[in-house]
Formats: C-alpha cells, sequence, structure tokens
C-alpha cells in the first residue's frame, strides 16, 4: 500500500510541474541527500515521456565546483540544443550544495538557463536563498516524525499535497 501513496505522490507532484505552460517554473527539493536522490530519480522517470526532456546532473559524481559548473553549462547547452523539439525541458540537478564556494556562479547558469525556457529541479541539504528565489515550489522531505514530504508553493503559501510516513517505503532514511 505504501508504493501507492508514493506513486501518487510522485504523480502529483509531476502533474504540478507540469501543467503550467506559459512560463519555467522550478522546484526545490529539500533533505538529507540519499532520500532526496531517490525522490528525485522517481519524479524524472514521472516526468520524462514524448513531450518531456530531463537532463539530470549528480554534482557528487564530480570532484571540483569548477567541474560541477562546467558539466552545468554542458548540461544547458544540451538541452537549449533541444527546444525546437517543442518539448518541455527540465534540468535536475541534485546536491547543490556541492557548490557552496561558487554558489553565485551556478545560480546565474540557472537564470540562464530558466530564461532559455528550461525548467528546474534542485535538490539540495538546505534552502538556498537564491534558489527560493529560481524556483516556484519546494518539496520537504522528513520534515516530521508524521508527515514525510510537503509540496509547498511559494506564491499561494500554500501545501499542495503531503505524505506521511506510515505510507513510505523509502523510509531506510528516517531510522538511520
Amino acid at each position: 500500500m505504501s508504493m501507492e501513496y508514493q506513486e501518487r505522490y510522485i504523480r502529483k507532484v509531476a502533474t504540478i510541474l507540469t501543467s503550467k505552460t506559459k512560463h519555467t517554473t522550478g522546484c526545490l527539493i529539500e533533505g538529507e541527500g540519499a532520500v532526496c536522490l531517490k525522490f528525485q530519480i522517481e519524479l524524472i522517470n514521472a516526468l520524462q515521456d514524448n513531450h518531456r526532456l530531463v537532463y539530470h546532473l549528480d554534482f557528487n559524481d564530480y570532484t571540483s565546483e569548477t567541474d560541477c559548473l562546467a558539466v552545468l553549462k554542458k548540461a544547458r547547452k544540451q538541452l537549449s540544443s533541444n527546444k525546437q523539439d517543442g518539448k518541455t525541458l527540465f534540468l535536475s540537478l541534485a546536491s547543490f550544495e556541492r557548490v557552496e564556494k561558487k554558489t553565485m556562479d551556478a545560480v546565474k547558469i540557472l537564470i540562464g538557463s530558466r530564461s532559455l525556457g528550461i525548467n528546474l529541479i534542485v535538490s539540495a541539504n538546505k534552502r538556498f536563498v537564491h534558489l527560493v528565489g529560481l524556483t516556484e515550489y519546494l518539496v520537504t522531505m522528513n520534515k516530521s516524525d508524521v508527515v514525510f514530504s510537503e509540496l509547498y508553493r511559494y506564491s499561494t503559501q500554500k501545501i499542495l499535497a503531503s505524505l506521511k510516513n506510515e505510507d513510505v517505503s523509502w523510509g531506510e532514511a528516517n531510522e538511520s
């Protein structure tokens, strides 16, 4: 039963992220790295179809902040080259906190990505104020003993969806 609730929650997040076609949107996923990455991968799988293209980067796969920025620029370029196909474009970044010393450089690249029509899905272990400004939604992971995750929209200051701990099988992260 718990997988059913998780899948429903992920589909709801994916639907909300794709329902706004007028302008680009973004989602910040905040929480412990491994849990965020699992959620992010499942969200990517829910988003990817014939009408959407998702490019995923995990900054933990790179040794330096400079490497992270270089691969981020490359991803933006590759995604923007697919713009003519008419697909909705998503850039998914895991472990944004890895570019802590070069946060502003990374944010500039993300601003450029949004101006090219690329939607953002960024995970980090804390809320970066610059990412809050670039994203319209916040997904919190491991929020409390009762609620495992919530989807929050900044502009309306409302929780749009939530997932209770009892409905989660990613729960290994709660016990560690």
